[in-house]
């Protein structure tokens, strides 16, 4: 079993140089064990108890199709069960990207919206991601900006953050995402960036520097290990010092992608995080 720090350090200089650390979670993603949850092998509310203690890590985020059909009483029994593993559910992702640009959605968009949040909450979560559709042109974009005005008071009052996926139209570049939550304004519409939609963008690194500092959560993504470990499609050391350099103390979502066994693919991307943190 991997003994996994929870909590990572990472050393920043304060305005007067002298050197400080900051905290660096690591959680992981139901997305990464789907097809376990998809056949059986797993279930959902023992997925808490797996990660725990399997990675020893304590956080996971959680995609709400997975709810599909949930009551309350099913949203209380699994945030016991998280909370019993020492595993709770910190962040709850929309699966389907929602359209706000579109006269004929946007309401649709803001209740559906408006009801992962109350989930989330439940849930106990501190973030909700979601990933929005693109637009075409100003009067659109307009209306996507409307749309999440009218959801972002909804998770203030409910003391949760809105995270927006950097990393494909109309969010795809750091300006895109700067321009949004500009236009959208409060304190609670932030960016959800994610390691292999940074990387297709050209520079990873330098794309997550500017969008990170809007970020609470970042999806850790990997796509495949090769024998020796190695993570051949970008650089997660490298991915992981940006994220240092900027300070980012919030967490680091680890998710999946590939065919490789869920939990050794995991175990490699934790080890390979933690061995650039101390580093540090």
């Amino acid at each position: 079993m991997l003994v996994a720090r929870v909590r990572q350090a990472t050393r920043v200089r304060d305005a007067h140089g002298s050197s400080t650390l900051r905290p660096m979670l690591l959680i992981a993603s139901s997305t990464s064990f789907r097809g376990r949850l998809e056949a059986g092998e797993l279930s959902l509310e023992d997925l808490p108890r797996h990660i725990h203690e399997e990675h020893a890590i304590r956080g996971m985020a959680l995609t709400a199709d997975l709810l599909a059909g949930a009551d309350m009483a099913r949203l209380d029994a699994l945030r016991e069960a998280a909370d019993k593993a020492v595993c709770p559910i910190l962040l709850l992702q929309e699966s389907e990207p929602q359209n706000f640009s579109s006269i004929d959605t946007v309401d649709a968009a803001v209740e559906r919206v408006s009801r992962v949040l109350h989930a989330a909450q439940r849930l106990g979560c501190s973030a909700v991601g979601i990933e929005v559709c693109p637009v075409a042109d100003e009067d659109e974009m307009e209306r996507l900006v409307d749309g999440l005005k009218e959801v972002s008071p909804v998770a203030e009052k409910l003391d949760l953050n809105l995270l927006v996926h950097v990393g494909v139209d109309p969010v795809k570049t750091p300006d895109d995402a700067s321009e949004l939550i500009k236009r959208v304004g409060g304190f609670r519409v932030g960016t959800l960036p994610d390691f292999q939609l940074a990387c297709a963008q050209g520079d990873g690194a330098e794309h997550l520097k500017r969008v990170a500092p809007y970020a609470s959560v970042v999806i850790a993504s990997t796509v495949k290990f090769q024998k020796n470990g190695k993570h051949p499609s970008y650089d997660l050391a490298e991915l992981v010092a940006a994220l240092q350099e900027i300070g980012f103390d919030g967490a680091l979502a680890l998710e999946h992608r590939g065919d490789d066994d869920p939990d050794e693919a995991i175990r490699r991307a934790a080890e390979t995080i933690e061995q650039a943190l101390e580093k540090v």
